[in-house]
């Protein structure tokens, strides 16, 4: 009974984060203020951390708690592009060692190598395409979107669940979406970023948090 009790109160911090988290696809509507704007930004994050970190998947949360700092930044006003990178690139650092550490105890997923460097190429290939109009993000830009790369690449050849990889790559596309707005300046459908951003953060903690235990 005391391990049902604790898994029920997991799986209620998950549903809770994920709710709190997607309730921010309202800020457009309402417009809030410094500084509940940030705060609820990163609030669902924050849960989603606190979700791993008690499933005793500490890589995972440390991913999704650099990831609130990150949501932080690019809520301030302007935002904060290099500080939000950052963040986000600390946290991809933390989902890359989440991903070796699953092929460390499971071993290397061989078959996942041909979308590897699929994922590979399709960003070298949209790098190439924003680099003349990265301006004064080129280097940070270029340092993210190495960091994200890699990640998604490990994910591919880790043993992981299907549902981090499916978060991993979406994550990506997220991210994406980003980059065609700040770069070229072509914008995504509306709530479309912060939809897929969520969704990605929601399947990497719960399946890296079920993947944490050998």
């Amino acid at each position: 009974m005391p391990a049902r009790l604790t898994a029920t109160a997991h799986n209620s911090i998950l549903l809770a984060g994920a709710v709190v988290a997607l309730s921010y696809l309202a800020a457009s509507f309402v417009s809030p203020a410094f500084p509940f704007d940030p705060i609820w930004k990163a609030a669902g994050i924050v849960l989603l951390s606190a979700y791993a970190f008690l499933r005793r998947a500490p890589l995972a949360g440390a991913a999704r708690a650099f990831s609130a700092v990150g949501d932080i930044m690019l809520a301030l006003e302007p935002p904060q592009w290099i500080g939000g990178m950052a963040g986000f690139g600390v946290a991809h650092l933390f989902y890359c060692a989440a991903f070796l550490e699953i092929v460390r105890r499971a071993g290397l997923a061989r078959e996942g190598l041909p979308l590897a460097l699929l994922v590979l190429a399709a960003s070298a290939g949209m790098g190439i395409w924003h680099f003349p109009d990265m301006g004064a993000l080129k280097v940070s830009g270029l340092a993210y979107q190495a960091i994200i790369t890699l990640m998604v690449m490990l994910a591919f050849v880790s043993r992981a669940p299907m549902l981090a990889k499916l978060g991993a790559v979406i994550f990506m596309l997220s991210d994406s979406l980003i980059a065609l707005g700040l770069y070229k300046n072509i914008a995504a459908p509306p709530g479309s970023i912060w939809l897929t951003y969520v969704a990605a953060q929601i399947m990497l903690a719960k399946a890296l948090s079920d993947a944490s235990r050998p």
